[in-house]
């Protein structure tokens, strides 16, 4: 798969250096593995990154700002919160709840409240046009027909699904994103807090997308928030700028078999 991918985003195939987002508490083993699968792929030389840092640099932060920044990383399969400063990290946490546990949670409701069962492709459909993580009026509630196979003959079945039960059905999805990131600040130091108070969130991935998310983080949290014009994109965008900055990306690159911010020289920040 990243033979094929490369041979997209390229003229034509050829080894290199790969710079490779990974979730900041991925365990050594994890790490391994997919410096070995790059390899494998081409990769003469495969750095990692905290996938925060590079969201974060993606979305247009300084190397030079010695301001701490805090970065929700929204992804498919794991939330990375982030705290980054002088273009190093300085601690971060990864949840499993992001996009694929909301989509399993929309195919768990409409099996238990409609006994019908859909495929992930139509719960991350749903998912994209009626969840939003904060409640609207009863006359802005939409809905969507789902169609799916009926548990008890197997027929095909058609249902009329809210946006207010997809709401419900994300909600503990979401919960638990908003308590990883208030125990993330929990455990940050005060000098840095204060400086996240000043700066704010910056909210990437494909789930910055979810309507009012954005609003339910600056609600819960009372910090700014900031969103990327293209938040999908941007740890792809920031592991970019560390290829094209060598002295950087030693720095950030994490050494094999030590968390990131063990593993990172020491920051030069102003607290």
């Amino acid at each position: 798969m990243l033979k094929a991918f490369l041979i997209k985003a390229t003229d034509g195939y050829r080894r290199g250096h790969f710079v490779v987002g990974v979730p900041g508490s991925s365990t050594a083993v994890e790490q391994r593995s997919i410096r070995d699968a790059a390899r494998d792929s081409g990769g003469l030389r495969v750095d990692l990154v905290d996938e925060g840092l590079a969201a974060g640099l993606g979305a247009g932060l300084d190397f030079e700002d010695e301001r701490a920044h805090l970065v929700i990383d929204i992804g498919g399969g794991t939330t990375n919160v982030a705290v980054v400063a002088s273009g190093g990290v300085v601690s971060s946490v990864t949840l499993m709840a992001a996009g694929n546990a909301m989509d399993e949670a929309i195919r768990d409701y409409i099996r238990s409240e409609y006994c019908l069962h859909i495929g992930e492709s139509t719960a991350e459909s749903v998912k994209k046009q009626l969840a939003s993580a904060v409640a609207v009026d009863n006359e802005d509630e939409t809905s969507l027909e789902v169609v799916g196979k009926h548990l008890l003959d197997g027929t095909a079945n058609a249902v009329e699904v809210s946006s207010g039960e997809i709401r419900e059905a994300v909600e503990p999805v979401l919960s638990e994103i908003m308590a990883g990131v208030h125990r993330a600040l929990e455990e940050t130091q005060p000098e840095a807090v204060g400086d996240i108070y000043r700066s704010g969130i910056i909210l990437t991935g494909g789930g910055a997308l979810m309507k009012g998310l954005e609003e339910r983080l600056q609600r819960d949290l009372k910090l700014h928030v900031a969103v990327p014009d293209d938040p999908i994109a941007t740890v792809a965008v920031g592991a970019g700028r560390l290829l094209s900055a060598p002295n950087r990306l030693q720095r950030a690159s994490i050494r094999q078999n030590l968390p990131v911010w063990e593993g990172s020289e020491e920051l030069v920040v102003s607290w």
